[in-house]
């Protein structure tokens, strides 16, 4: 089994949306991969580290969970008086309140799928990484140079240079990580 370049940054392909189809009715990465005709890991690939692919997936997602969340507060108020019916009449008025109890931790509203918007992802990333190297960088400074660093203002197009470098490592990663398997 050989690999081949990652080369697309936006847009999905073919068999990526068909993925998603398939991936958002519950399937796993193998059953996906064998319904789309491409190798698991090159579903895992796509799900863990194509921000576009993490977009639409997480879209699709909303739309389905939101879909549910709305037939299932429509539910609720059948199931609610059914509930108080069963704690007050019913022989097994202990189940109901425990049913009760382990549904309270529930959110009643839409659940949430993750950013639907691949940029968004991908800058999400950039910021976790600057973050992360400012605070390897101030961990070896001393207490003084902390400090000056602190007082220092960035120069202009200081901080959007170290966006940029960081972002283009960041989209580098993602290539790498998102090269394909063939079957």
């Amino acid at each position: 089994m050989g690999t081949y370049g990652y080369t697309r940054q936006h847009g999905l392909t073919i068999q990526q949306e068909n993925a998603i189809d398939v991936l958002v009715t519950g399937a796993n990465d193998t059953e996906t991969a064998e319904r789309v005709g491409v190798n698991r890991v090159t579903v895992s690939k796509w799900r863990l580290y194509d921000p576009w692919f993490q977009a639409e997936l997480n879209k699709r997602r909303a739309e389905l969970w939101g879909s549910a969340g709305r037939q299932f507060q429509a539910l609720l108020p059948k199931a609610i008086e059914t509930l108080g019916r069963e704690l007050t009449e019913g022989e097994n008025g202990w189940k109901a309140a425990l049913e009760v109890l382990r549904m309270a931790g529930l959110p009643l509203t839409t659940f949430e799928a993750g950013p639907t918007d691949g940029e968004q992802i991908v800058d999400s990333c950039v910021e976790k990484r600057l973050a992360a190297n400012h605070a390897e960088r101030r961990k070896h400074m001393s207490d003084v140079d902390r400090m000056m660093a602190d007082m220092k203002s960035a120069e202009p197009g200081e901080f959007e240079a170290e966006w940029q470098a960081c972002r283009a490592e960041v989209l580098a990663e993602i290539e790498a990580n998102c090269t394909t398997e063939l079957d």
